[in-house]
């Protein structure tokens, strides 16, 4: 993928994203996932870039972070939310707007499809297993990518109080409710929790906390060390002895895999 190539999946997303402005702005959550797919861009050009990858693959990993939440646009111009389970899946109404606007005809075949299967596959629970060879590089980044982010506009949103002015930031959870017992299980057992059980900031956090087990590359796992992502959730989780231990063994499987 050169650089003609990336500049023109750029261009192409920008313009689709301009359709749903209103006397030139965005809503402020469709803005807040513009600047996150941007910011998504950079973190997987990133994260490529350490991990070593060639200069193709890490343009092709910047253009799909940049696409990769495609769907938010329409999902929220239609239905109000950002929550899927209250609306439709926009990993995949993504793909759909992809294949709807032949917006990745520019790219080869095998590029276009490991582009379409990170964004379809991005924010599942676990990646499928009969998913091609050649996409699983990319997917697994751009998830790790699109979790680097999602960790600092929560925490950023919570400190600062934007999720209760805004409560759509944290799909309208309860802001002040304790964790549940199904999050935290799942949690202390090593396992991703569901979005389904969530009903609580507290339960978001620790879903988030979570991902630490679904971290594909080591550039990724040292960046959350460095930013103190698991120290920033333990100050704003509840003082709650179990919600304390399921965090310790997040903390403890960071620590093994950046030590």
């Amino acid at each position: 993928m050169d650089d003609v190539l990336a500049s023109g999946v750029r261009d192409w997303f920008l313009a689709y994203v301009d359709r749903f402005r209103s006397e030139g702005d965005l809503a402020p959550m469709q803005q807040l996932k513009l600047d996150h797919s941007l910011r998504v861009a950079e973190a997987a050009e990133a994260l490529a870039g350490q991990e070593g990858w060639s200069a193709a693959a890490v343009r092709l990993a910047r253009a799909t972070g940049l696409l990769h939440d495609v769907g938010r646009f329409p999902q929220f111009a239609q239905y109000g939310t950002f929550a899927d389970r209250h609306s439709v899946d926009h990993a995949r109404l993504g793909c759909e707007v992809l294949q709807a606007e032949d917006a990745l005809a520019p790219l080869d075949p095998a590029a276009a499809r490991a582009l379409a299967d990170a964004v379809r596959y991005h924010n599942c629970l676990t990646i499928p297993t009969d998913l091609p060879r050649e996409s699983l590089p990319l997917v697994r980044l751009t998830r790790d990518a699109d979790k680097l982010d999602i960790y600092r506009v929560v925490l950023d949103s919570i400190t600062s109080g934007a999720a209760r002015r805004h409560p759509e930031i944290l799909v309208g959870v309860d802001l002040d409710g304790p964790a549940g017992p199904a999050v935290v299980a799942d949690v202390a057992a090593g396992r991703m929790a569901s979005h389904h059980d969530v009903h609580s900031m507290a339960d978001y956090l620790l879903l988030m906390a979570g991902w630490v087990y679904d971290i594909n590359y080591p550039a990724t796992m040292h960046e959350l060390r460095r930013r103190g992502t698991l120290e920033t959730m333990a100050e704003l989780l509840p003082d709650q002895t179990e919600v304390r231990a399921a965090l310790a063994c997040v903390t403890a499987e960071r620590d093994r895999r950046t030590a």
